[in-house]
């Protein structure tokens, strides 16, 4: 299955196990030599935090923020300043979600 292919399946409902059975293969992806692979894994990986359950979530979003701050890192400007961006608008949008389901968030500025 392709990154691609991926990109709908994962926002499906309940259909986290197929990233918990392609989660060493997406980190193999993140760090592929080509700027364009690791472009359209961060965009995938965006679409996934924007779409997904919010259980899902909650689920890998530890892995979701390591390969966030990898992309940050990234040689590619663009890469990093869309992770950086994203996990910045992430941040706001998860605590502002957890809040409606109220759950305790403590804010940290």
């Amino acid at each position: 299955m392709t990154l691609r292919g991926l990109k709908d399946v994962v926002v499906a409902r309940n259909a986290e196990i197929t990233i918990a059975d392609s989660m060493q293969q997406l980190k193999f992806v993140m760090n592929d030599r080509s700027q364009d692979v690791r472009a359209t894994f961060f965009e995938v990986l965006q679409f996934w935090m924007t779409n997904m359950d919010i259980k899902g979530i909650r689920i890998f979003e530890s892995n979701f923020i390591l390969f966030l701050l990898n992309g940050i890192a990234d040689e590619n400007s663009e890469i990093s300043t869309s992770c950086r961006l994203f996990l910045e608008e992430h941040g706001s949008r998860m605590r502002d979600a957890l809040k409606q389901l109220g759950d305790d968030v403590e804010m940290t500025s």
